[in-house]
């Protein structure tokens, strides 16, 4: 068995000393670290990438249903409109309002100027005695006034404009178009039925990915790290083994569970997944500061592993914590490290 690491036969006659314990029978085996690779298996729910349950935004009769379930969707199609009479006649006079508005302060603003200019002409004839201080005073007042007069007329325009915006939008609102590509799972409505604001309509869901939640232990949590490969597999396509990534890994420890989350992203491309599948996932990670030593280099007392550690010309027992056994040798997790020589018997 080809180890990686050397093994020094030593004869205890050639070296002109002998060492106790040691026999012709046995070799020195030098530990050596190696890479081991484990796989972590975890259970996880299939679920949309996105998904919405469309509301109504606004009040109203549903006037046409554009879609059906089960069908696919694009971006900004048109999924079903509610009736809008009512919003178009109060954007209609919201307009109307807007005209009269512009046009009282168009007048405003022409009193505003006038009655300025009379006031600033006739203050130079105050100066120069020729008006009265009441006078004055007067056409102050009506400069004044009409300066609130324009101000609440800048104001009118103003509101009637916001209130034109909102109009728009309660029309906008009666238009019920897919925020992105999906898949349309259920439809919670029917034509010429009266429904509420907040009223779930449709239920939409991005099926072009999916996105596996699934759970890992504290001891579990340090060989997890975001964009790890996986793979998965699911009920309905045996055989089939899916690939994906970790694309996250939850903050807060299930205090039920006492697991960690962990979301794992996959593509979908031929929409074999479905929300609810479950996934078997397996996650293939490499353990660091393991030694592998051969299988006969192992002895036990009372159930309780060691093996002979040969140190400053000494063979010592060394307990010894076993990771695994494997065909390919014994690795050993705590008591070893690369460089120590260990005595084994051929």
């Amino acid at each position: 068995m080809n180890y990686g690491s050397k093994a020094v036969m030593l004869c205890c006659f050639i070296l002109g000393f002998a060492i106790p314990g040691f026999s012709i029978e046995s070799e020195i085996f030098v530990v050596e670290s190696v890479p081991k690779t484990k796989t972590l298996e975890l259970v996880g729910t299939i679920k949309p990438v996105r998904e919405i349950q469309f509301q109504a935004k606004t009040a109203g009769v549903i006037e046409k249903i554009a879609i059906v379930e089960n069908q696919m969707v694009k971006q900004g199609q048109l999924l079903m409109t509610l009736e809008n009479q009512t919003q178009r006649l109060q954007l209609d006079i919201a307009k109307s309002q807007l005209e009269i508005n512009q046009l009282t302060l168009k007048d405003a603003d022409v009193q505003f100027k006038d009655a300025e200019k009379q006031y600033r002409d006739e203050k130079q004839l105050y100066e120069n005695g020729t008006i009265s201080k009441a006078r004055l005073d007067q056409l102050e007042l009506q400069w004044k006034k009409a300066q609130i007069r324009l101000d609440s007329a800048k104001q009118s325009v103003v509101l009637t404009k916001n209130e034109i915006q909102l109009r728009e939008k309660a029309i906008l609102d009666t238009s019920v178009q897919s925020p992105f590509s999906a898949l349309v799972n259920h439809l919670y409505v029917t034509q010429d039925e009266i429904v509420a604001a907040g009223k779930v309509l449709v239920h939409l869901m991005d099926m072009q990915a999916v996105e596996i939640e699934s759970g890992i232990s504290e001891e579990e949590f340090s060989v997890i790290q975001q964009g790890q490969d996986v793979s998965f597999r699911v009920l309905a396509f045996p055989g089939m083994e899916f690939p994906g990534k970790i694309i996250r890994v939850g903050w807060e420890l299930n205090t039920q569970t006492r697991r960690f989350p962990v979301f794992i992203g996959a593509d979908n491309p031929e929409s074999k997944l479905r929300s609810g599948m479950t996934a078997q996932i397996s996650l293939n990670y490499h353990l660091k500061g393991l030694v592998r030593i051969p299988v006969n280099s192992v002895l036990y007392d009372q159930q309780m592993p060691y093996v002979r550690l040969y140190k400053n010309t000494e063979i010592v027992k060394q307990p010894v914590t076993i990771d695994d056994v494997r065909p390919d040798g014994v690795y050993v997790k705590y008591g070893l490290q690369a460089g120590d020589k260990i005595i084994i018997t051929r």
